[in-house]
């Protein structure tokens, strides 16, 4: 997979100069001398960057000469980035990368922020680029910190995109995802953001949930030893079925804007994703086509990784069909590419196919090739890790070096200044008794304002007495007011059954037998409802007085979320309304696990009452670095205001309201939901907006110690 904008660092350092300018800047140089001169020749390399990459180099080096003969701390950094981009337009990336570093420990040194962000931010780029994932991660990570503290949203945002790609790569997903979100956040917020970025996140979303999906597929899944054994069948369960619909959602969003601007090589990634999620689904035939359209837009545009990557794929689904020959030809081929190039990836995932069909077929002699360049293509990973911690210390050592020098030159500094020694020791009295002095005055002063801020203190006190005695008020009042809520919910049900009893009393033998029954069943549910609602009002009784306990024992939610799924199953039946479960089949909890229950069962619960007919309801999980694992209940429902979200868990406002079939409540379900998170250390949050639906965050942690 390959993401938008990994802008070459190169483009942001250069600008066109005509031959005129190095005319000029080369009479300028023989004018001038010292810094100004050392500037010059910096220029001029940057100058010759796009026309001549060795005069490029001479001049970079003879500038980065005269900085360090300058010992000038700013000069040198600078002469380190140019040497950087001189060897990286020689093609020279092992010189690249230790310049880059050298340059990188110089702007530390010099606590240069926007050198510093350059250097790592290129760095971060020369990894990647060099599947170095793990070493460009931390490269990104630094540069991100750097660009949210300067507050520059595009560049932020092309990080983002660049941190898309590393994690995708490094196959986590979730932090994939984040960032993704992140970009399309920024895109959809920031005005000046670049036009083509909205594709782009499409176009990362499709392959994001293209990888989720295929999470939820069995092991035997893409496992090239199962498939030329034939036993790799496997069946998509809900979850990879909702992951896959929303990536083809996402390459369709893709597939039109690229063909509507006719950008060939994201067409091509377009055209590569779709052939990944025909592939899963068996469609053969398809996917074929999908792929050998990337492959021609890719041989086109010589985009050879992308090239290599298509045909391992092709390989794969020709051996899903057992035509072994093609099969072992295209991987053959993609070896013979990532092998040239030093595309590791590819050249693994070749080789492994390569040997594994050979050694199944009993054929060990041709076996041997593709195992002994697995072994070779390991080496290679550990030798580029080497040079990388090679190249950081090699840098480090430079920096050392030139501090040496610099200590030596501060040495006879000190030789030449001892005639000052006595007039700085004269000073230096003087400065020490106007330090008494004004010492003796903060002193008094700062009596002063402790003195001040007693007083302070005690008006806040008073002040924080009248708040309690308010706050008190409140809550009395707030309680009145529930108690006149539930009064005002009793009487319609209550009064129903006071009026029916006495009807079927006074002229139950004037009704017919079918009038009675109809009689019953109201009187049935007028009954469950005081029932319901005496129910709830016990327990939010019970848990202000503190009655009811936490029992927290280990749980696992998924299992706990599908009863309450299956409890509620009639209520969604009878509105056509899916609920799918997409909570981690292996995560497991310390939670109470009737309390959880409770809640789970009232937000599903609304989730189906404010519902249409024939819409969908998901269940989801997510575990935050905080350690916070959310439980999401997202709904298509009629959604609601920023008042009623207000009044949502307020003890004082009567929020009971009708489903979309008239379906009533009681009014205190989302207060026990409340109280029950907060018992087990959690919270409750909820984003919605009227007409599009609702979405529910139950927040638990896992509980150590039993709560108080």
């Amino acid at each position: 997979m390959r993401f938008l904008l990994n802008i070459l660092f190169i483009l942001l350092l250069c600008y066109p100069l005509q031959a005129s300018k190095i005319d000029s800047l080369k009479s300028v140089l023989k004018k001038t001398k010292g810094k100004d001169k050392i500037e010059v020749i910096f220029s001029l390399a940057s100058t010759y960057e796009p026309i001549s990459p060795v005069e490029r180099g001479q001049f970079a080096e003879l500038g980065y000469k005269l900085a360090l003969e300058s010992l000038n701390d700013s000069l040198i950094a600078v002469g380190l980035k140019n040497m950087a981009l001189s060897k990286y337009y020689l093609q020279d990336f092992d010189s690249t990368t230790y310049y880059f570093q050298a340059a990188l420990e110089q702007y530390r040194a010099n606590k240069d922020t926007f050198g510093i962000s350059v250097c790592i931010g290129n760095l971060g780029m020369l990894y990647q680029n060099n599947m170095q994932f793990a070493n460009a991660i931390d490269y990104y990570l630094e540069s991100k910190e750097l660009k949210e503290k300067r507050k520059d949203t595009v560049s932020l945002t092309i990080l983002y995109s660049n941190l898309v790609s590393l994690y995708f790569e490094m196959e986590d997903t979730d932090q994939a995802l984040e960032y993704n979100k992140l970009v399309e956040h920024l895109n959809n917020t920031y005005p000046k953001m670049p036009k083509d970025f909205s594709p782009g996140v499409a176009l990362n979303y499709g392959a994001i949930y293209l990888r989720m999906s295929q999470k939820h597929i069995s092991k035997s899944f893409k496992d090239i030893e199962q498939v030329y054994l034939k036993k790799d069948n496997y069946t998509l369960n809900d979850s990879a079925r909702f992951y896959l619909h929303l990536s083809k959602e996402n390459y369709e969003k893709a597939l039109k804007y690229y063909s509507s601007v006719k950008d060939s090589i994201n067409l091509a990634l377009v055209y590569q994703g779709i052939g990944n999620y025909l592939m899963i689904e068996k469609n053969f035939e398809d996917s074929f086509e999908a792929y050998f359209k990337a492959l021609d837009i890719y041989t086109k545009y010589n985009s050879i990784r992308e090239v290599a990557r298509v045909l391992t794929n092709i390989a794969y689904i020709y051996s899903k069909i057992s035509n072994f020959k093609k099969s072992l030809e295209y991987y053959q081929k993609a070896d013979s590419i990532a092998t040239i190039y030093s595309i590791w990836d590819v050249a693994h995932n070749a080789n492994e196919a390569l040997y594994k069909y050979y050694y199944l077929i009993g054929d060990k002699s041709k076996a041997i090739e593709p195992l002994m360049k697995l072994n070779e293509i390991e080496d290679s990973l550990d030798i580029q890790n080497i040079k990388y911690r090679l190249n950081k210390l090699k840098a480090q050592e430079s920096i050392s070096r030139k501090d040496y020098q610099i200590q030596l030159l501060e040495k006879d500094k000190k030789l030449l200044g001892r005639e000052r020694l006595i007039l700085f020791i004269l000073i230096s009295i003087v400065i020490v008794l106007a330090i008494l002095l004004y010492a003796r005055f903060r002193y008094k002063a700062k009596t002063n304002k402790q003195l001040e801020s007693k007083n302070k203190d005690l008006q806040l006190l008073n002040t924080a007495l009248e708040e309690s005695k308010i706050e008190l008020t409140d809550t009395n009042n707030a309680k009145d007011k529930m108690f006149s809520i539930i009064a005002h919910d009793l009487r319609n049900p209550v009064g129903s059954l006071r009026l029916m009893s006495g009807m079927l009393v006074e002229e139950y033998h004037s009704f017919s037998e079918e009038e009675r029954i109809d009689f019953l069943n109201s009187l049935k549910d007028s009954t469950d409802k005081v029932y319901n609602l005496m129910e709830n009002l016990l327990t939010w009784s019970r848990s202000q007085r503190g009655k009811i306990e936490c029992h927290p024992v280990q749980t696992n939610l998924f299992r706990l979320v599908e009863n309450v799924k299956d409890s509620l199953k009639n209520n969604a039946d009878s509105k056509n309304i899916t609920v799918y479960n997409l909570v981690k089949t292996e995560l497991e909890m310390i939670i109470d696990p009737n309390l959880t229950a409770t809640i789970v069962r009232n937000l599903l619960s609304n989730s189906i009452k404010f519902s249409e007919d024939n819409t969908d309801i998901t269940i989801e999980s997510k575990t935050s670095h905080n350690e916070c694992t959310e439980i999401i209940i997202r709904d298509q429902g009629i959604g609601m205001s920023k008042d009623q979200i207000n009044k949502l868990f307020a003890l004082d406002s009567n929020n009971t309201t009708k489903g979309t079939k008239g379906e009533e409540g009681t009014g205190l379900g989302l207060l026990l939901c409340k109280e029950f998170a907060e018992l087990q250390g959690g919270n409750i949050r909820v984003e919605s907006k009227q007409g599009v639906g609702s979405t529910f965050y139950l927040c638990l942690n896992n509980i150590e110690t039993p709560l108080p």
